[in-house]
């Protein structure tokens, strides 16, 4: 369109009408200098010394387009379709004229499209920070709402404990076994209860005795007949983490899995390995127990908690087929 118009212009005005092949050599020489220039700033303003590396560059691309447009007009005189220069004078004077021009037309393209550019930028940057808000304003409104079921669910714990320690000197006389029961579920409980440090989590130790304390708790029940293997590996001193996370995926082992077949053990690994924590955990599946409400609450519930807690910072793989089920947990500690 910019060719169509100066041709025309020229045209209107004085009647000159050139060659096909004087106009395409000289507007394919200034379209280089054109474009060219638009790099120079783009190259330019992503370096230190903006102003320096685009006057060095803008210096060797005149340089070049004098030469070009010399060359130009070499070709033309030797095709007899343009006229020997009057005078290097009046060579550079045109040319710089021509050259000052191109460089202005270039400038304003590059605001235009460097503006469009930036406000391209600047929307997508708005556009994440609003879904950032957003997940923000979801995990809050989740937290929320776990909180107050929390204190919906509270017991006084000193009620709790003290009815739990008539129940044991009751029972201890009666039933050694049943006594030992209630004192599981008191240790049980009182974890359940703890109160929490002031960055809401527990030391790994207590979570993985709490694990063994309810495989003791479900070996009572069972006479000892359940086939859990528990198996920890690493350091766990230093290591702290959220309350019942582990537990929660233990406690669907015994609710949803089949937990008495000697050729098909259930499994519990726990290992630190580099400093990071590795759960699996993996058992037969109960198909009477598939449908039963609340099979994945519990999954559900340990999700969300862990987006909250370790974003970008964990893995959590559950996989289920017809005969089996399988988790598998990654945090990477800080």
């Amino acid at each position: 369109m910019f060719v169509a118009y100066e041709i025309s212009f020229v045209w209107s005005v004085s009647g000159y009408v050139s060659t096909f092949l004087d106009y395409f050599l000289h507007y394919s020489a200034n379209a280089l200098l054109f474009y060219t220039n638009a790099w120079c700033l783009d190259y330019s303003i992503r370096t230190k010394n903006k102003a320096f590396y685009y006057c060095c560059l803008i210096v060797i691309v005149i340089i070049c387009y004098f030469m070009l447009q010399f060359l130009v007009n070499e070709v033309l005189i030797m095709k007899g379709m343009s006229k020997p220069i009057a005078s290097l004078k009046h060579f550079f004077l045109l040319g710089g004229y021509r050259a000052f021009y191109i460089l202005c037309l270039s400038f304003g393209y590059w605001i235009f499209t460097h503006s469009i550019e930036t406000g391209s930028k600047i929307n997508k940057l708005r556009t994440r920070q609003l879904i950032q808000n957003k997940k923000k304003a979801d995990l809050e409104k989740a937290l929320f709402k776990t909180r107050n079921a929390y204190l919906q669910s509270q017991i006084n714990p000193h009620l709790l404990f003290n009815t739990l320690n008539f129940l044991y000197n009751s029972v201890y006389n009666v039933s050694e076994k049943g006594a030992e029961g209630i004192m599981l579920l008191s240790d049980l409980m009182r974890y359940s209860l703890t109160e929490l440090g002031g960055d809401g989590k527990v030391e790994l130790t207590k979570e993985v005795e709490n694990i063994e304390t309810v495989i003791a708790i479900n070996q009572l029940r069972f006479d000892q007949k359940l086939q859990v293997q528990l198996i920890t590996s690493g350091d766990f001193s230093d290591k702290r983490i959220i309350p019942l996370i582990l537990l929660t995926f233990v406690e669907n082992i015994f609710k949803h899995g089949i937990i008495l077949n000697t050729n098909f053990p259930a499994e519990i690994k726990i290992a630190i390995r580099d400093g990071d924590l590795y759960f699996s955990a993996n058992n037969q599946v109960n198909q009477a127990g598939k449908n039963k409400q609340g099979f994945e609450i519990g999954i559900v519930n340990a999700r969300t908690r862990l987006n909250a807690t370790y974003p970008d910072k964990h893995k959590l793989k559950v996989t289920q087929t017809d005969h089996q089920y399988t988790v598998d947990l990654f945090i990477q500690f800080d």
